[in-house]
């Protein structure tokens, strides 16, 4: 249990409707974290793709050798990105996760006019954080891999050289495959104008690194909210496990992010659930059930809590 509730009957000092709602305040919450997650994720991809070299991979005149130059693009990636990520992850997630639950307790504080203190389990936010991170970085490990297995693929059937392969391979390392293909896409266009070759390149790497920005954006942006999201529901389970409220008491509702909500998953959303859900059922929606908010990378969707 994430966060350990002190109770006292007597009345808080945080009045009714004074502030902004706490959904709102974990938006800010997380848009506060989320720049320092975009630059370690740009620190991986760089190192990653350092590391990247011609003797780092097996020669592809090998027999079997594509299959042995995949395990080592694997092993780069899981060196140089995963297990630094699994270090210093949980440094930077585990302030934000904390406070959401903080946020969460004076919430209810204000609702049911009781004095509660929020103090974090640290063992058990480590457990929590621990089982997020490692299912966000298989995520994101697999999608990248999709784009080196493809550029492989084609790499080999051209019968490219080594060094060009290194280098298609360093421009796709930490991008999703729609990235990569909207790069091999672009190259092809260039090559097709008849653009010099340096210009080529040139135009390419100043693509790649706007690409690896919005990669590492879009991740932080979700693991950001998924953090505050998460945070905030372990508060509230706490609350039920200690007897500060009953479970039957609390309705969750989902709240969109306004017009910037994805229009085909989030916004459908809160009118599939008009009466909200309770503390560990989940939502109804277009791509299946969920606990709780983020529904797909960038959504910034949180939930609001009442209690009846």
């Amino acid at each position: 249990m994430p966060f350990d509730l002190s109770l006292t009957h007597t009345r808080t000092s945080y009045p009714r409707g004074r502030g902004q709602p706490l959904w709102r305040r974990l938006q800010r919450l997380a848009d506060a974290v989320r720049d320092h997650v975009v630059v370690l994720w740009q620190g991986l991809f760089a190192d990653a793709r350092a590391r990247l070299t011609t003797t780092a991979l097996p020669a592809l005149g090998e027999t079997g050798a594509l299959g042995g130059v995949l395990q080592a693009v694997e092993a780069v990636w899981h060196t140089t990105v995963e297990s630094p990520a699994q270090h210093w992850l949980p440094a930077l997630l585990a302030p934000p996760l904390t406070t959401a639950g903080e946020m969460q307790t004076a919430s209810l504080q204000a609702t049911l006019g009781i004095t509660l203190t929020a103090a974090p389990n640290s063992v058990a936010v480590a457990q929590v954080l621990d089982t997020y991170i490692g299912r966000s970085l298989r995520e994101v490990s697999t999608t990248t891999l999709r784009a080196v297995q493809e550029v492989l693929r084609t790499g080999w059937a051209a019968q490219r050289p080594m060094p060009a392969l290194v280098q298609e391979l360093q421009t796709v390392l930490g991008l999703a495959p729609r990235q990569a293909q909207g790069l091999a896409t672009l190259r092809a266009r260039l090559v097709a104008s008849g653009l010099a070759p340096a210009r080529i390149e040139q135009t390419i790497q100043a693509a790649t690194t706007v690409a690896l920005h919005q990669r590492a954006l879009m991740i932080a942006r979700t693991t950001s909210m998924d953090v505050a999201n998460l945070g905030a529901h372990l508060a509230l389970r706490a609350a039920v496990e200690q007897g500060v409220v009953a479970a039957e008491q609390i309705r969750r509702f989902w709240v969109t992010a306004g017009e910037s909500a994805c229009p085909t998953v989030c916004l459908p959303i809160p009118e599939l659930n008009p009466a909200g859900v309770g503390l560990e059922q989940e939502f109804e929606t277009p791509i299946g059930p969920l606990l709780l908010p983020t529904a797909h990378p960038n959504c910034r969707c949180t939930v609001d809590v009442r209690i009846l």
